[in-house]
């Protein structure tokens, strides 16, 4: 069988349709991780009849006699191979000859934690690769890294299969922050949940409230709960803030920038009459910002000047 991806294996492992032999393949270890536990989910075996091996360290004949024992207590004998990307040539062959005749009873998991691209693999793990990818016996999983925007997919996904939305810039936002990392961002992820476990759907502000603890983090959510007229979470980001050290000069700054820029946005609005994405500059790129868009609309320009007026006092 061809290489098919994660999600294709979690709609064949909801139906419980796997292959007597599975090769997880791939650069990403949460991926490659994540599919292994949902194997072991279907096949439920008990720990007698579930055996690890590595390469380096047994024999693939002796790997393969223990496929061929029955299951103690259980259906199905599971016989895991955690570092297939270190067999040598004649292991490797040994695999091969099995897969003309391999048997069903139990189920054999490869892993091969390498990207399926590396050009410097031995030619026997290459051959090997090929065969069990086009064996009608193995089910082939690519456990590739995603490239940014189908991290952006799982993020989105993730997010609604907890019953949340997220707003259309957070997904890039929680990537800037961890990266391309699976794991980091399924951490964060369970973080966030749980920060806005009251909440229907998630911001920017959110994911730097909830992760960031740095002063420049908690002056980007000041800004977002001033933007939101929140009073509560503002003081207690204010006081974060204060507790970290940071300098009040900088502080009352970024209030006043805050409110600043909603006073130039109003202005133009009541100058021309005109939608504030219309009205400022390319370069002014805070105009797209959603708390931006829902501050404006809830201010007057003559509350924006009180306000501006009361800090400068």
């Amino acid at each position: 069988m061809a290489y098919i991806k994660v999600s294709e294996f979690e709609s064949l492992v909801k139906a419980k349709k796997l292959s007597g032999i599975i090769l997880l393949a791939g650069d990403e270890n949460f991926l490659i991780d994540n599919c292994l536990k949902k194997i072991e989910e279907v096949i439920k075996t008990d720990e007698l009849s579930r055996e690890v091996f590595y390469c380096v360290q047994t024999p693939a004949a002796q790997i393969l006699d223990a496929l061929q024992t029955p299951a103690f207590l259980g259906d199905r004998r599971l016989v895991i191979v955690k570092d297939l990307c270190d067999i040598d040539k004649r292991d490797a062959q040994i695999f091969i000859d099995y897969l003309e005749n391999p048997a069903d009873i139990n189920c054999l998991v490869l892993i091969y934690r390498q990207s399926l691209k590396n050009k410097k693999e031995i030619a026997a793990r290459k051959e090997l690769l090929r065969v069990l990818s086009s064996s009608k016996y193995c089910m082939s999983v690519s456990c590739a890294k995603l490239y940014e925007r189908e991290i952006e997919a799982f993020i989105r996904a993730r997010f609604k299969s907890a019953g949340k939305e997220i707003d259309y810039d957070a997904p890039s936002k929680l990537i800037d922050e961890n990266g391309l990392d699976l794991a980091n961002i399924i951490n964060e992820i369970d973080k966030l949940l749980l920060f806005c476990k009251d909440k229907k759907s998630v911001n920017v502000g959110d994911i730097i409230y909830a992760g960031g603890q740095t002063k420049e983090a908690n002056i980007y959510a000041l800004t977002e709960f001033i933007y939101a007229k929140n009073k509560k979470e503002s003081f207690l980001v204010l006081e974060r803030l204060l507790s970290q050290g940071q300098e009040p000069t900088v502080i009352l700054a970024a209030i006043t920038s805050a409110i600043k820029k909603l006073l130039i946005g109003k202005s133009l609005q009541a100058q021309k009459g005109e939608s504030f994405k219309q009205l400022l500059p390319a370069n002014m790129l805070w105009k797209l910002e959603k708390p931006f868009a829902q501050a404006l609309s809830q201010r007057t320009l003559k509350s924006l000047q009180d306000d501006l007026n009361y800090i400068l006092e």
